[in-house]
């Protein structure tokens, strides 16, 4: 059966298909699973900064820090400096608000031409001066690291995963390949889930003493029940039982199915160790 290796302290994956190492569990695997997760990665490539609206940046006004030798600037849109301007001398000639009167042939409506006064405006000159620049300094562009969105698969590269991730797809393929509804699941294990415990629980394993059994505390389900599937990762020699009280009568699990004696939404479940070893209970699911 594929696993995938994961730090306990981490979480991530760290293996594949390899026993565990110190600090290490395992996520056993029975189905392919369909894992996929996009990251961004820098490249080995430099592209020029932009701003939000997609515009360059350059560098300008820049500091060096004498101790550090940081460089510090501001962040600016246009690739050119000003450096220097020219002076240039405007002159306009505008009317003013006076007029003067001159005799002027004037063109009547009949056709001819009459001596008439007529009101010629009175200009005035202004002069003004204008800053024209005449010299840039060439800003230079902020460089980066490339980033890029990159999508693996689970297949592809483990590495990015996480435990918890590679579970959920783990739940996923368990309804895939049953083409029921997983409506219970459990592999990380802690004393306080039984009510029966003889044995220890391990680091998402219990160890079930020799001829003894263990039994969970009340599973409270969804809905009610009188069908279910027990799907079991577990070594060999582990006998599976459900009941709807921890007192009352236990059915066994057969060929990973169980119809309970009532319609319940309440259930327990028993692991016996038939051996007279130590047996290994790795994770238990309810399906409907």
């Amino acid at each position: 059966m594929d696993s995938a290796i994961f730090n306990r302290g981490s979480d991530l994956i760290v293996g594949t298909n390899r026993e565990p190492n110190f600090y290490e569990d395992k996520v056993l695997l029975p189905y392919t699973i369909t894992l996929s997760k996009t990251i961004s990665e820098t490249t080995s490539n430099q592209i020029q900064k932009t701003d939000l609206e997609g515009n360059p940046l350059f560098k300008d006004n820049i500091v060096i820090d004498e101790i550090t030798g940081e460089e510090s600037y501001d962040e600016v849109t246009t690739s050119q400096k000003i450096t220097a301007y020219e002076t240039v001398i405007n002159n306009y000639r505008i009317a003013t608000d006076q007029f003067t009167q001159e005799l002027q042939n004037v063109l009547q409506e009949d056709g001819s031409y009459q001596e008439e006064l007529v009101n010629i405006p009175v200009y005035e000159t202004i002069t003004t001066n204008s800053e024209v620049p005449v010299s840039y300094e060439q800003l230079e562009p902020i460089m980066i690291p490339e980033i890029i969105s990159k999508t693996y698969t689970f297949l592809s590269n483990p590495y990015i995963f996480t435990a918890d991730e590679i579970v959920e797809a783990k739940k996923t393929s368990i309804e895939t390949a049953k083409n029921k509804t997983l409506i219970y699941y459990d592999e990380n294990f802690t004393p306080a889930e039984f009510a029966v415990l003889n044995g220890s629980t391990g680091a998402w394993f219990i160890s079930i003493n020799p001829n003894a059994e263990i039994i969970t505390e009340k599973i409270t389900l969804e809905s009610e029940v009188t069908e279910i599937e027990i799907y079991v990762e577990s070594q060999n020699g582990i006998d599976v039982e459900v009941g709807v009280s921890p007192e009352g009568e236990f059915l066994p699990v057969v060929g990973g199915l169980v119809t309970l004696n009532e319609v319940s939404n309440e259930i327990f479940v028993k692991f016996k160790n038939l051996n007279g070893t130590r047996r290994e209970l790795y994770a238990y699911g309810i399906l409907v």
